[in-house]
Parts: structure tokens; sequence; C-alpha cells
């Protein structure tokens, strides 16, 4: 609920500062929606159950008062299990939003038709109308992206701590890339031609991914 709060948020910010083209704009959609989720999946989790309270200045750490000042035993059980539930919904979600969208496609088709299976047979006055009837929505590409770099940078910040999410980032992403193809070839529209300006803001961001690694794992190593 918040994900989708936040990437509506994006969008709108994003559309009222406008870009030169839609790779641009999408782009900076892939930016501002990825920061907002990994901030909610990755980093709240964690303040949440920080306590760090023995810091100074003590009058501003004193608002971090969870129950675990480092990666003790019990984190793992108590916030890392969370994390893993959480990579494995993202894992099944995908499946879930292929059978989702394609019933919503087949029973817009039934419902132009008088429910009689017969696509010449609509209750559409217009083109414009009846192609929206039968096909699915636009392709979120700037979305898939963020959802992409979100798994990637969530793998590197815990992994060194939690070895699973390396082999469940590879099946999760795996699986999105498998549901795309799926969805490209039967419930979205055709995706308008960008250029590499989308792709190439997804690899200045990605070259920070091995900064999670370190930073995090040199700590997550020294509570082994």
């Amino acid at each position: 609920m918040i994900n989708t709060i936040l990437k509506k948020l994006v969008v709108a910010l994003v559309s009222w500062i406008g870009e030169d083209t839609i790779s641009q704009q999408k782009g900076s959609v892939v930016k501002g929606a990825f920061l907002g989720q990994f901030f909610n999946t990755g980093f709240i989790i964690l303040i949440v159950n920080a306590n760090m309270k023995q810091h100074k200045p003590r009058e501003f750490w004193k608002l971090f008062n969870g129950p675990f000042s480092d990666y003790l035993p019990q984190w793992y059980i108590e916030v890392g299990v969370k994390i893993i539930t959480t990579y494995t919904v993202q894992g099944i979600m995908p499946f879930i939003n292929v059978v989702k969208e394609t019933v919503i496609r087949k029973i817009k088709g039934r419902v132009d038709s008088g429910c009689s299976g017969d696509r010449y047979k609509t209750k559409s006055r217009t083109i414009q109308n009846y192609k929206k009837a039968y096909s699915g929505p636009d392709m979120p590409i700037h979305f898939k992206y963020s959802e992409a770099l979100n798994i990637t940078f969530l793998a590197m910040l815990y992994g060194f701590g939690m070895p699973i999410m390396y082999p469940m980032a590879m099946a999760i992403i795996s699986n999105q890339r498998l549901r795309e193809r799926i969805q490209v070839a039967y419930n979205y529209t055709q995706p308008p031609a960008m250029d590499d300006s989308l792709s190439n803001s997804v690899m200045s961001i990605m070259k920070y991914a091995p900064v999670m690694l370190l930073f995090n794992g040199y700590w997550l190593m020294d509570n082994q």
C-alpha cells in the first residue's frame, strides 16, 4: 500500500517537473520510486528496531529506542525473518499479477461482447473504446526497473548476514523477467520507442549496490 502511494506521488512530481523525452521522464521516475521503495523496505525496518540511545548526542538518538543495539542472533529471528518474508512475497507477486491482469482483460472483453465471446459483437461506439476493452494496460517499465533495483540493493545490504538472499534475488528477478515476457506478449499494450536514457539511468544507480555490500557487510561480519 505504501509503495503504491509512493509510486503515484513520484509520477505526479516528475510529471509536474517535466522532462525532454519519455526516456528521461521514466528515468526520473525510476530513481524516485526506487529510493522510496528501498527506504520503505530496507531502512525503515532497520531504524524501527534499532536502539541507539547510547550514542551522542543522546537527545537525537533517543528517538531510536528499538530492541536491538546491534545485529544480534535474535535480530535475525525477529527482523531477518520479516525481510525474507518480504522477499518471498516479491517472488510470488509476479505470477499473481499475470493471472490478475489476464482475468481482468478477459472480463472486459466479455462485458463488451455481452458475454457472447464474439469480438465482432460489441457495445463500444468508437474504435478507441473497442481497443480499450480488449487491450491491457501500458507497460510500467519504470516501476519494473525500480523493483529490480530494490531487490538487488536489499540483497547487497543484508545478504552477507543472510546469504539465502542472493539466490532468492536471482530467482525473483528471473521470475520478473519471465512474467514480463508473458505480459508483453499477451496483456500489455505495445510500449513506446525509447532511447538509452532509461537504461543509462538504471546503470548509474546500480554501481552503488557494491557500496551497500561493503558498508553493511563489514558491520554484519563483525557480529557473526
